[in-house]
């Protein structure tokens, strides 16, 4: 799951500068139905991504894109194991001593918004290598729902006919 704040800040009304906050699990599921095993592994990041949204139509309703950077900080991880359907290993996962918990990573997107709510569709990929050991990255793909908190809007002072 992706939990996360996001700000728009235009720049112009078709360009869009969006950092965001967010708390991302990233890992990988293993199954090996011969063996009858299956793993389970579960990295928990804080993610900054800082993406740059295009438009298509400066008012809500067009399609967007967005691409940008992110940078990553793994907080805690797990790691499962099963046989048979029976828990063979519950471990937290800690990372060793030479292993960066900072990650660099790169994303892509597109999506729709509307006047309060957006939709994206996003993948993301490590730059720099999950572990140095076995040279792995992290391939994040996403579905965001996003809700935006508009600002009141002020009345209309009507002038007075006479």
């Amino acid at each position: 799951p992706i939990f996360g704040y996001g700000v728009e800040l235009p720049m112009h009304p078709q360009f869009i500068i969006m950092p965001e906050l967010l708390w991302m699990t990233k890992g990988a599921v293993v199954r090996n139905p011969a063996q009858l095993t299956r793993s389970k592994t579960a990295l928990r990041y804080l993610e900054l991504p800082v993406m740059v949204k295009i438009s298509t139509d400066a008012k809500p309703g067009g399609l967007f894109l967005t691409v940008g950077p992110s940078i990553g900080y793994f907080v805690t991880g797990r790691s499962r194991t099963w046989y048979n359907g029976e828990i063979q290993s519950d471990v937290k996962y800690d990372l060793p001593p030479n292993d960066p918990r900072f990650q660099f990573s790169a994303a892509v997107g597109l999506g729709t918004d509307m006047k309060r709510t957006s939709f994206e569709a996003r993948a993301q990929t490590s730059l720099t290598p999950f572990s140095r050991a076995f040279l792995t990255q992290n391939i994040v793909y996403q579905f965001t729902v996003g809700w935006r908190i508009l600002p009141k809007e002020k009345p209309v002072k009507k002038e007075d006919e006479e």
